[in-house]
């Protein structure tokens, strides 16, 4: 399981409206262990309509990225914005699921990431069908980091399935 967190570049967003700083990567996580609900965050599993045709393909801020929409994983590995393309094209990568952490206070970079963690591999085994450890897919997630907590209200924690191959569709209920 791979993590990143959403970054603002406080000097560039003086500079210019909304900047953003590149995400950073994560490395593998744990098996799974500690799956369980969070007494700190609400969730939030509904699709939303990802774009139909290639005419509604757009590039969004991964602050705006949401349930249902397909991308690839090389935008979310190496920029700070996505293409959202249809689900009915080749992609590997698909937004499964959200959550709004509800601490008072940015509780810090592990514990928002463990949060991410818990409820993103707990989500999983709703969304796809079977659990992450028996999956052959992989999970990337978001949490919001101490600057973007303080400076854009940022509480969102957002969960990425991706597969190393494109594929087509949704891989809701994939069962594998």
């Amino acid at each position: 399981m791979r993590s990143a967190r959403r970054v603002v570049l406080v000097s560039m967003a003086l500079v210019t409206a909304g900047a953003l700083a590149a995400c950073g990567g994560g490395g593998q996580a744990s098996d799974g262990d500690g799956v369980g609900s969070s007494p700190v965050a609400t969730a939030t599993l509904t699709q939303q309509a990802a774009p139909t045709d290639p005419a509604a393909e757009r590039t969004v801020s991964f602050f705006d990225i949401k349930p249902g929409d397909c991308l690839n994983m090389s935008d979310v590995e190496t920029g700070i914005e996505a293409t959202l393309v249809d689900c009915g094209n080749a992609h590997d990568a698909e937004v499964f699921a959200e959550t709004t952490m509800t601490d008072a206070e940015f509780p810090g970079d592990e514990a928002a990431q463990a949060q991410a963690e818990t409820y993103c591999v707990q989500a999983f085994g709703s969304y796809v069908g079977v659990e992450h450890q028996n999956s052959k897919y992989e999970i990337y997630y978001f949490t919001p980091t101490q600057e973007t907590w303080a400076g854009r209200d940022d509480r969102l924690i957002s969960c990425i399935i991706y597969d190393t191959a494109p594929y087509t569709g949704t891989l809701e209920g994939a069962n594998q």
